[in-house]
């Protein structure tokens, strides 16, 4: 919920309250309609503090369920651990920490987030803490976890471009073989003590499932979530996916058609909602010149326009089908291009190369670019 009055969000909170296992404050979304309403992260400068710990007080005294909320950080560490230790004694359950600071309504994520601020966070606090940033591959889900300490990951955009991101990878039974180290973790090598895992002697607990959250709260504990298994192996396994990294391109056109398929049968309020979707399964970029399709292989700009033109999902469906491959490059030398790719005026780019007039020999050759109706 997002709220700045009590009394408000004791009500809301009270029509859900049934139907959920927590309810979270949001202390976190920097967005412009949170700085109208005076909510989320505008909520973190202090003058607000004693404002917010009246909110998650009448929260934690009206509800049956867990209170969480999730913040952002504040300009000192040391004003964030505090900011923290006062939602804990207000009755806060379990606390998610987005990494970097509030920043301003256009410009959000100013460079990686702050892990080692997370990690000091988790140490200084007794309830469960989820970290959040960083997170681009599943590998990174073992790794920030190792790192902060923290008893769960919490994603969001990345979940959308690779919905398999907690997904645990199939053992490859080979790695037995080759690797005695990824069957067995007692001949893991330590970690490096200069690099970022140099903390992880001091985290060998924290994959210890665990939680202080009262009894019956699903939501409770990430601790003991599958997706938190360590990295395997860096080959392909029967699903797909290398192991430990991105999925392959298959693999993310079996997801998209998945999703696409489940928005055709269940049809949300407007294809805008199942376009945008698609794109984050291709991986979409930047914007004008700088747009990129990560996992496509076809134009950018062709593609944009092929997704623009959709009127309904079984046309998205028709796009995902031909779109998936490897690509992210900006200029694309002219190609054959799949159906849909239009050109201007609805024309299909059709590539054939001739002779060229007056070549010495045989070999040369120049290639035309004709526009069939």
């Amino acid at each position: 919920l997002g709220g700045r009055a009590p009394d408000t969000l004791v009500a809301a909170a009270r029509l859900i309250e049934a139907r959920v296992d927590a309810v979270d404050l949001n202390l976190g979304c920097p967005q412009s309609r949170a700085k109208e309403g005076g909510y989320g992260a505008y909520l973190l400068d202090r003058e607000h503090w004693p404002r917010v710990y009246s909110c998650v007080s009448a929260l934690a005294r009206a509800l049956d369920v867990p209170v969480t909320a999730k913040i952002r950080l504040l300009p000192t560490l040391d004003e964030t651990i505090m900011f923290a230790a006062g939602l804990q004694a207000s009755g806060c359950s379990l606390l998610a920490c987005h990494a970097r600071q509030r920043g301003s309504t256009t410009r959000r994520r100013s460079g990686p987030a702050d892990l080692a601020a997370t990690r000091a966070l988790k140490r200084a606090l007794h309830i469960p803490v989820l970290a959040n940033g960083n997170v681009r591959g599943r590998d990174d889900v073992h790794t920030n976890r190792l790192f902060t300490g923290c008893d769960g990951i919490m994603v969001a955009e990345s979940l959308l471009t690779d919905p398999t991101l907690f997904q645990p990878a199939p053992a490859n039974t080979n790695d037995a073989k080759t690797n005695p180290a990824k069957t067995n973790p007692a001949n893991t090598k330590p970690p490096d003590p200069a690099g970022p895992l140099a903390h992880a002697a001091d985290e060998a607990d924290v994959f210890t499932p665990h939680s202080r959250l009262p009894a019956g709260a699903a939501a409770a504990s990430c601790a003991s979530s599958p997706g938190i298994a360590p990295p395997a192996a860096d080959a392909p396994n029967e699903t797909g996916r290398r192991s430990g990294g991105s999925p392959s391109s298959a693999q993310r056109r079996a997801v998209a058609l998945q999703y696409l398929e489940l928005a055709q049968r269940y049809s949300p309020p407007s294809v805008d909602y199942a376009r945008a979707h698609l794109s984050y399964f291709l991986g979409r970029d930047g914007t004008g010149a700088r747009l990129v399709y990560k996992h496509s292989h076809c134009d950018p700009a062709e593609l944009r326009a092929a997704l623009a033109a959709a009127s309904d999902v079984s046309q998205l469906i028709l796009i995902a089908r031909d779109a998936f491959g490897r690509g992210g490059r900006r200029a694309r030398p002219a190609q054959p291009g799949v159906w849909w790719c239009a050109g201007s005026g609805g024309a299909v780019k059709e590539h054939n190369t001739a002779p060229s007039a007056g070549a010495a020999g045989g070999g040369g050759g120049r290639e035309e670019h004709k526009t069939a109706p």
